[in-house]
């Protein structure tokens, strides 16, 4: 009887750090996501705000700074404009790298990870009106076939 308790006690040391580890990798791997989560949003608003309102005032430096302390991001957004200008119906894009810090997992897994998320928007404005579709032709009726 003494023995069998032994192999347990045994057992039980080598399986329980490795649970220990899987659950605090999907803890950590949690919040990751979460904080990614939280990222893109930044991103998305801060591309929306570009598209309508501009860039470099201060009303969008504000925006930004808001929406990093929001996010907990210490990156700056990168904003470019794919199609060339800013002209309406041209698009908008932004990329920002953040560091993430481990919560759970800190003191296995030190110095955190580079997340980059990126968003884009479109400038609102004038766009050409969208074809018309062709409308169905109509399936010849029953009674016509003889």
């Amino acid at each position: 009887m003494t023995r069998d308790r032994g192999q347990a006690i045994v057992e039980f040391c080598l399986v329980f750090p490795i649970l220990c580890l899987a659950f605090l990798g999907m803890g950590e791997s949690a919040f990751l996501f979460a904080t990614q989560h939280g990222y893109q949003s930044e991103a998305d608003v801060v591309a929306s705000w570009t598209a309508i309102h501009g860039h470099d005032d201060a009303a969008w430096h504000q925006i930004v700074h808001d929406e990093s302390v929001r996010t907990g991001c210490d990156g700056e957004p990168v904003v470019t404009f794919p199609d060339g200008d800013a002209s309406s119906g041209s698009r908008v894009a932004v990329a920002i790298t953040c560091h993430y810090t481990p919560r759970i997992t800190s003191n296995i897994w030190p110095g955190g990870l580079d997340v980059s998320v990126q968003s884009e928007a479109v400038v609102p404005g004038a766009t050409p009106a969208p074809s018309p579709s062709p409308s169905p032709s109509p399936s010849p009726s029953p009674e016509a076939t003889p």
